[in-house]
C-alpha cells in the first residue's frame, strides 16, 4: 500500500506529455516539478512533498537511444530511491518508442509486469478489445496515420507495442476491470513471474480508476499510459481522494500579453489557428518553413519576425510555420526557430512591463518539442505545473521563482476548433 511519505515519479517523452500528466499530482500538499535535463533526470535532495517528472526528450529519438535514456533514469531511482511509485507516461494516441521505453523503464526498475492504458477519455481515446478508438474511429483511420514521425498504422495497442517489445502481451479486457479491483489482481497475480505487458482496455475515467486501485494496493507493477490513467492515479497516489481535481479549469494569473507558438504540423492545430484569426484581433507572424531550414535564407527570415516583434505591442501574437512540407529531419531547425522569435517576444514583453506591479506573459505552445525549445531559449531548465486550463491542456510555472511566466502547451493533434479561442478566453480571466 501507498502512503503520503513514498516518492513518486513520472517519466514522460516530451514535455507536452509530461505537463499533461504532471498537472493531476499538483495538491495543497505537493507541488511538481519538471526537469528535461539529462544529465540529472531526478533532483534527490527534494523530499517526497515534490513529485518529480523527467521529460527524457525522445519522442523522435531512435527506439534504441530512447531505450538507453530511460534506462538510465530508471536506475538512478532503482539507486537512490528503493521503493518509489514510478509511473510511466505514453502518448494517448501511441507515438513514440513506447515498447522500447516500457521495456526499458522494467529492466531499470526491476520490475516483472508493466500495464499499459493508454485511453484519455476526456479526450476522446478509448481502448475496447484491444483497439484505440478516437472519438469512436480507430486511430490508424485519423490524422494520427499521418503522424511526420510516427506514423500509427495499425490500432491494435498489443500490435503496435510488440514491434519493438519482445516480451508476451496479455489482453486485460473489459468485463474484468468492471468486476473491480479484486478481479484485476487476480488477473495480474496468474501472469506469473514476467516479464510480460499487459494492455488494458479502458473505456471511460472508471475503468482507470479500477487499475489506480490496483496500483495503489500493489506497486511492484509499472502502470503505463496517459494522462487519463495519471489523474486516476494522482489521487489514490497522492490520497488527496478529488482534492487533485481542483487543478483541472484552475487559471494562472491574468496574462497581459499572449504568445502563441504553434509548432505541429498537424491539421487540427492549424485550423485552431483560423479560428482564433476569425475572431480575436491577433498578430500574425509565419516563418517559412524552408526558409529557416536552409542556411542561407535562415538569419534573415528569423531576423524579420524578430523586427516585427521589436515594432508591435500586439496583446495576442501567434508565431506559425508556412504549410509546406519539409524533410521530418530539419524538425530541429524548426523549432529552433520558432525558439528564437519566441525569445524576443519574452525578452519585448519583459521590457515593456518592467515597471508593471504585477506583469504577467504567457507563452502557449503546441507539441512537445516546441514548448521545451521556448524554454531554454528563454534561459530554463525545468517548469512547475500548476493545473490545467482546459482539460488535456496544463498551465505551468516557468522556472518556479518570480513565476512572471506562464507556460501552456497541448499536442498538435488535441482539442477541437474552438481551443486556442477557449485557451485566450481563460487567460484573460475573461467572464
Amino acid at each position: 500500500m501507498t502512503d503520503q511519505s513514498t516518492p513518486i515519479f513520472i517519466l514522460a517523452d516530451d514535455l507536452t506529455g509530461a505537463a499533461d500528466a504532471a498537472s493531476y499530482f499538483r495538491t495543497p500538499e505537493r507541488r511538481v516539478r519538471i526537469g528535461f535535463d539529462s544529465a540529472m533526470p531526478w533532483d534527490f535532495r527534494l523530499t517526497h512533498e515534490t513529485v518529480q517528472v523527467f521529460d527524457a526528450e525522445t519522442r523522435h529519438l531512435s527506439p534504441e537511444v530512447s531505450f538507453g535514456k530511460v534506462l538510465h533514469a530508471c536506475a538512478h531511482i532503482t539507486q537512490a530511491s528503493p521503493g518509489a511509485l514510478v509511473y510511466k507516461k505514453v502518448d494517448s494516441t501511441l507515438r513514440g518508442n513506447i515498447g522500447a521505453e516500457i521495456e526499458a523503464a522494467v529492466r531499470g526498475l526491476n520490475r516483472n509486469i508493466a500495464v499499459l492504458a493508454p485511453a484519455f477519455p476526456a479526450g476522446g481515446r478509448t481502448v475496447i478489445g484491444g483497439v484505440l478508438y478516437v472519438h469512436g474511429v480507430p486511430v490508424n483511420e485519423t490524422a494520427f496515420a499521418n503522424d511526420p514521425h510516427h506514423p500509427i498504422l495499425s490500432a491494435n495497442v498489443a500490435e503496435h507495442v510488440r514491434t519493438k517489445v519482445a516480451w508476451p502481451t496479455v489482453q486485460l479486457d473489459l468485463s474484468t476491470i468492471r468486476q473491480g479491483a479484486d478481479a484485476v489482481e487476480h488477473f495480474l497475480a496468474d501472469q506469473g513471474d514476467g516479464p510480460v505487458l499487459i494492455v488494458a482496455d479502458t473505456e471511460v475515467d472508471e475503468d482507470l480508476a479500477v487499475l489506480a486501485e490496483v496500483f495503489s494496493r500493489d506497486t511492484t507493477y509499472l502502470p503505463c499510459g496517459s494522462a487519463g490513467l495519471a489523474r486516476q492515479l494522482a489521487k489514490v497516489w497522492t490520497q488527496s481522494g478529488g482534492a487533485c481535481d481542483a487543478a483541472v479549469g484552475s487559471r494562472p494569473p491574468r496574462a497581459q500579453r499572449q504568445l502563441y507558438v504553434i509548432g505541429s504540423a498537424n491539421q487540427l492545430a492549424r485550423e485552431q489557428v483560423q479560428e482564433l484569426q476569425n475572431k480575436r484581433v491577433v498578430r500574425t507572424l509565419e516563418l517559412s518553413a524552408t526558409k529557416v531550414v536552409d542556411d542561407v535564407t535562415a538569419p534573415d527570415e528569423i531576423a524579420a519576425a524578430i523586427a516585427q516583434i521589436a515594432a508591435d505591442d500586439a496583446d495576442i501574437t501567434v508565431l506559425t510555420l508556412s504549410p509546406e512540407r519539409v524533410s521530418t529531419v530539419d524538425r530541429t531547425r524548426l523549432v529552433d526557430a520558432l525558439a528564437q522569435v519566441a525569445k524576443a517576444w519574452v525578452h519585448r514583453s519583459s521590457a515593456d512591463f518592467g515597471r508593471s506591479e504585477q506583469p504577467h506573459l504567457a507563452v502557449f505552445a503546441t507539441g512537445g518539442d516546441t514548448a521545451l525549445a521556448c524554454c531554454k531559449a528563454v534561459g530554463y531548465t525545468e517548469i512547475w505545473p500548476e493545473g490545467e486550463l482546459l482539460p488535456g491542456i496544463p498551465w505551468s510555472f516557468v522556472g518556479g521563482q518570480d513565476e512572471k511566466l506562464t507556460l501552456v502547451s497541448k499536442a498538435g493533434g488535441f482539442g477541437d476548433a474552438q481551443t486556442l479561442c477557449s485557451v485566450v478566453h481563460r487567460l484573460c480571466h475573461e467572464a
